[in-house]
């Protein structure tokens, strides 16, 4: 029984986790890192569009305040600033993301492999005949960020094996001769195996919601690659001094409420 539960957890794994991850990792990565030039020229040009409707909207409003801040310190020359960073930023091509993943998504990602690993016992040993498809270090994430979250689905599905594999354990132990001996070792060992069957068909069934979190990664991390310039952008105007509300609030779930959502997944697998 526990053979069988192995193979089925191990060929889970292999057939379907680490695979399905490793290419849909890849065309983000790659596909996210050769439209990156087009995304960045399609949000430069919506910055323009924005930028020039702010412009004569901090105009008008400083009319209307009796022209206050004729130099438009506190508006157009905040905003102006932060643009020449944004596009600087969006002018270094893909460094900026990879370096954004390397001090956010990277250490994550290891502290949740680290974690994962510490759940496992002592002398139990990660395997899988899974070889990773081969990346190139110009694509938008970096290789080394693959590598670990891949090894983090590993360690987790071996955690689940550990837990279905004392489940089944309990089954075990609950049938034996001494089941035989009386009516109350008969119901002792009827009690044990209904324990031990709820913590399998548990544990069973949280494996495969399991199966499909590591899909939210990947969702988080397309969402991140392909709206990554058009966020930079939009939050040239975020808090910004005479904007209107419906400007401030554009690109608010990009940016850095996007960095979070990737390492909420992360640290949830």
């Amino acid at each position: 029984m526990q053979n069988v539960a192995n193979n089925f957890i191990e060929a889970t794994a292999q057939c379907w986790a680490c695979p399905v991850f490793d290419k849909l990792f890849t065309i983000i990565s790659n596909t996210a890192a050769a439209a990156y030039q087009k995304l960045t020229s399609i949000s430069v040009v919506i910055f323009v569009v924005l930028f020039v409707f702010y412009i004569l909207n901090a105009v008008w409003q400083n009319i209307k305040r009796g022209g206050e801040d004729s130099m438009f310190t506190k508006s157009i020359q905040r905003v102006t600033i932060k643009s020449m960073i944004v596009l600087s930023m969006l002018a270094m091509g893909i460094i900026i993301p990879q370096f954004i993943s390397k001090i956010t998504f990277e250490p994550a990602s290891i502290m949740a492999l680290k974690f994962a690993e510490v759940m496992l016992p002592s002398g139990f040993n990660v395997t899988d005949s899974y070889t990773p498809i081969q990346l190139s270090a110009n694509g938008f994430f970096t290789p080394e960020l693959r590598d670990t979250i891949l090894q983090l689905i590993k360690t987790s599905v071996a955690n689940f094996q550990v837990f279905i594999e004392m489940g089944i354990n309990v089954i075990d132990k609950a049938f034996s001769i001494s089941m035989l001996s009386g009516i109350d070792s008969l119901i002792r060992h009827f009690i044990v195996a209904l324990i031990g069957v709820v913590l399998t068909y548990n544990f069973g069934k949280l494996f495969i919601k399991y199966s499909f979190c590591f899909m939210d990664i990947i969702m988080a991390m397309a969402i991140f690659a392909f709206m990554f310039p058009l966020s930079v952008v939009l939050f040239i105007f975020q808090g910004a001094s005479d904007v209107p509300s419906w400007m401030s609030n554009l690109g608010k779930g990009f940016g850095g409420n996007q960095i979070k959502k990737i390492i909420n997944a992360i640290v949830s697998v």
